[in-house]
């Protein structure tokens, strides 16, 4: 039976609306609003239905004044291919802003299809070309290797005082031991992990390249991708949104990207296998870190399965050292 959806309040519908027809005469009025996803029990991404000029959805995302995501729409996103197109940015009424998006539709992206990662290494060829040699580092916050080292830390930091809470039992607790101890070895090592990716090019990193921000259209036989939900962005080695092709040798399919990125020295297997070691580190840095926000006792879970990546990928980097 599908989900009943409540209402949105009134007052958020006549902000929305206003907001939405103030950018455009051909922006139509939504028969109905829908709240997809709130945030601090406030609504923060809806759907217009049938608000769109030609009839379809928009997807409207409420973001505060100095968020990533509207800056990129506003600046960058528009000259590279597979983006949502944005309809324009108003002001809210409470100082953010909405940003009206169209709404993607397709198929998931699927990572153990090999005609789905063909796609999105060249997207993420074309990405790096146009955007390395955009001057983005005064315009995003830096993705560098410190960056991801300062994650590694407030992962820990949080992971080691959860290890006290009442709550989570003895096994709970060793879980929690265990991370901070291979978080403890990453980070000693900080400067191998540096060493991957000390001679590339930096340029736009999505920052959050899973599966359920990626849409692959067909097009009579031709594959294109929509990458979306651009709020942790940044500027820095991309080799994050690489993290997928560090298993069972994808990096060979990387190959194509290999001349763009500035490597000085290493044969062009050993460069793709940095990158894609870099990138594996770095993506479950990021996992981490969120896993890592107010645990409790129903994330144990998820720190076993890090508990179990986090060796491996200390075997990785000992292994291109």
């Amino acid at each position: 039976m599908p989900k009943v959806r409540k209402a949105p309040d009134p007052a958020l519908v006549e902000e929305l609306v206003d907001a939405w027809t103030s950018l455009g005469r051909s922006h139509r009025k939504p028969e109905r609003i829908d709240v997809l996803k709130k945030r601090q029990k406030q609504p923060n991404v809806c759907r217009l239905v049938g608000g769109a000029p030609a009839g379809g959805d928009i997807i409207a995302k409420r973001s505060s004044s100095g968020a990533v995501e509207p800056v990129l729409y506003e600046h960058v996103l528009a000259a590279l291919p597979g983006t949502p197109r944005c309809h324009g940015i108003a002001p809210g009424r409470d100082g953010r802003r909405w940003t009206f998006l169209e709404h993607v539709d397709g198929e998931r992206y699927a990572a153990g299809l090999a005609e789905h990662r063909a796609v999105i290494a060249r997207w993420l060829g074309d990405v790096y070309s146009i955007t390395s040699d955009m001057p983005l580092d005064q315009l995003l916050p830096g993705h560098d290797a410190g960056y991801y080292r300062n994650q590694l830390r407030k992962a820990r930091d949080a992971i080691s005082a959860a290890a006290v809470i009442a709550m989570i039992d003895k096994d709970g607790r060793s879980r929690l031991r265990t991370a901070v101890h291979h978080c403890d070895s990453l980070d000693r090592q900080w400067d191998a992990v540096e060493w991957l990716i000390e001679d590339v090019r930096p340029g736009l990193v999505h920052g959050d390249l899973q599966s359920k921000n990626i849409r692959i259209h067909d097009r009579g036989g031709s594959l294109r991708l929509i990458a979306f939900d651009w709020e942790f962005a940044g500027f820095g080695v991309p080799a994050a949104d690489f993290a997928e092709f560090a298993v069972e040798g994808r990096w060979r399919e990387l190959s194509g990207i290999l001349d763009q990125m500035g490597f000085t020295y290493g044969s062009p297997a050993d460069r793709l296998r940095r990158l894609a070691t870099a990138g594996r580190i770095f993506g479950l840095i990021t996992w981490l870190e969120w896993a890592s926000r107010g645990v409790s006792p129903r994330d144990l879970g998820k720190i076993a399965i890090y508990n179990l990546m986090l060796p491996e990928c200390l075997r990785s980097l000992n292994a291109e050292a």
